[in-house]
């Protein structure tokens, strides 16, 4: 049977071809860089987002009509230890749970992407973020919105988007756009250049 809005399964097999696209842009001094059709592929729609060596990837997955009166949107952040260069001990292997950062990182997507989706979609959606290398000068958070917003728009879905994120930040009286986090609590300076 036919998909929603046009959406179908890709095909899977030796035989499959699959066209990668991909999308660069500057943004506040940072190249950021939105690719799919290589990873993924059986997603509805999937998107690797990168900025420096920071990676997240993105999918969004719809599902067959439901019976709720409303569209059922799910969304997921996720933070592998990997990303981070941590190998986890046995304990904490499974990285089970979501910690308060991520919860807030996946609170934040909802919020940018939730408004924009039309009322009359009667599927549940979900969609799937996975920081998989992490850059003290790139937010995470904001790459995955942007990410997300990305698959969205891949998979055809009826919804006013898309959507782009940034955080501002001041400095010395100038604003910053997507100042990086080190952990004690300051930004990373920015080259100019």
């Amino acid at each position: 049977s036919a998909r929603p809005w046009g959406l179908s399964r890709r095909p899977s097999g030796p035989c499959r071809t699959f066209s990668t696209i991909r999308a660069t842009t500057k943004i506040g001094g940072t190249t950021t860089t939105f690719e799919t059709g290589k990873i993924a592929v059986l997603a509805d729609g999937a998107v690797m987002a990168a900025a420096g060596d920071a990676r997240v990837l993105c999918t969004m997955v719809a599902g067959e009509e439901s019976l709720q009166e409303d569209s059922p949107l799910q969304v997921d952040y996720r933070t592998k230890a990997f990303a981070h260069g941590l190998i986890p001990f046995n304990h904490h292997r499974t990285e089970l749970g979501s910690t308060r950062e991520e919860t807030l990182a996946g609170r934040a997507i909802d919020r940018a992407l939730r408004p924009l989706l039309q009322t009359n979609i009667m599927r549940e959606i979900q969609v799937t973020t996975t920081l998989l290398s992490a850059d003290a000068g790139v937010p995470p958070e904001i790459l995955a919105i942007n990410g997300a917003s990305a698959a969205l728009q891949a998979a055809g879905i009826p919804w006013e988007g898309p959507v782009m994120a940034v955080r501002v930040a001041e400095r010395d009286g100038d604003f910053v756009v997507n100042p990086g986090v080190l952990p004690g609590g300051g930004c990373v300076e920015e080259e100019e250049g």
